[in-house]
């Protein structure tokens, strides 16, 4: 897959595969550590993949016929589980236009975040490039060490003078 908008639509069709079978929790610690590297690598922001990743996952939840809601839903109220699936779908239509928003609109989950810290959504991180360490990396991701060691001492960490700077 070469486009990121494929990539989305492949994924939500697994995502919604893996909310109807298994616990969102679950799925979290399962699937999300496999998902990350795919999307970063096709600068899809993590704000963004979190939204789409959770929505997916609640839609997968309420899904007949292995969806877990409704098995409580048939249970709380004493109705029929077929009941519950037929009176569920025009829900679950509304939510899956929700869904697709969601995920061909970018803009509604990054927007935020790029106001409260004034950046752009993560960029592409071409696989090729080998130009930075995993650990040169991971600063940029979350700031620079000198941001880091200001929020700690705020907090009322104190560092020893060997501990400050940027690691080796």
């Amino acid at each position: 897959i070469s486009s990121p908008l494929l990539f989305l639509l492949g994924l939500n069709v697994f995502l919604l595969i893996v909310g109807c079978l298994m616990d969102i929790f679950s799925a979290m610690v399962a699937v999300l550590p496999l998902i990350i590297p795919l999307a970063w690598s096709y600068g899809i922001a993590p704000e963004h993949l979190a939204i789409v990743f959770l929505a997916n996952l609640e839609i997968g939840y309420v899904t007949p016929p292995v969806g877990m809601n409704l098995f409580i839903s048939s249970l709380h109220f004493r109705k029929s589980l077929l009941a519950i699936c037929k009176n569920v779908l025009p829900f679950i239509a509304l939510l899956g236009i929700a869904l697709m928003v969601i995920t061909y609109v970018p803009s509604l989950s990054t927007w935020l975040p790029e106001v409260v810290d004034g950046k752009a959504p993560a960029p592409a991180v071409d696989a090729d490039s080998s130009e930075e360490s995993g650990q040169e990396s991971l600063i940029d991701a979350f700031g620079d060490s000198d941001e880091i060691d200001d929020l700690l001492e705020e907090f009322g960490y104190e560092l020893e003078e060997e501990d400050r700077g940027d690691p080796p």
